[in-house]
């Protein structure tokens, strides 16, 4: 069995802001995104892309709102600092859509894990006083953006990425197997 996540990437534009300030301070850098839902095991790539192109069908229609709320940081190691996103209800109903199908075709305990939408900027274990000077640095950062724009952060989900997550702590051997446009 392999673990995979689903990611909401965000529009273009959203999506650069968030990739410089990641790889201003993670320094393997990731991809901008949002954890849909709490990953799944699958037997196989096959069997995770078929669900993942179900939930790319019911959500194509949906516009999934991704709207910058504050910067925070936390000891989790995939949360160390990040920015929360409100939770619209086109997030948590395209959430709640993942979870629902992907429990139709197998036991999938973490279905009722809480959903704290955000982007991270930094992975990793790091001290308190590291955290909050990222956060700081990055609070700069993103009003310089928004001074200039003010909906810089205000986005839609573009696309979903089945990304195979085996390698928990490993994230620099993590890879996106399926991108699918949400949107045209």
């Amino acid at each position: 069995m392999e673990t995979f996540s689903l990611w909401i990437v965000p529009e273009r534009d959203a999506e650069k802001h968030y990739a410089d300030a990641i790889y201003a301070f993670d320094s393997i850098g990731f991809r901008p995104h949002v954890t849909l839902c709490p990953s799944f095991k699958s037997k196989n790539l096959d069997d995770a892309k078929s669900i993942a192109i179900e939930i790319a069908k019911s959500l194509s229609n949906e516009k999934i709102e991704l709207i910058f709320d504050e910067i925070d940081h936390s000891e989790y190691l995939f949360k160390s600092v990040f920015v929360r996103l409100k939770s619209t209800k086109s997030l948590i109903k395209a959430s709640k859509i993942a979870r629902e199908i992907i429990s139709l075709s197998r036991s999938y305990e973490r279905r009722d894990e809480a959903f704290d939408p955000h982007v991270s900027i930094a992975y990793g274990e790091r001290s308190r006083d590291e955290r909050e000077s990222i956060v700081k640095k990055l609070t700069g950062m993103l009003q310089k953006i928004t001074a200039k724009n003010k909906y810089a952060l205000v986005s839609c989900a573009s696309s979903l990425a089945l990304v195979r997550t085996t390698t928990r702590e490993r994230y620099d051997l993590w890879s996106i197997d399926l991108e699918i446009p949400l949107r045209e």
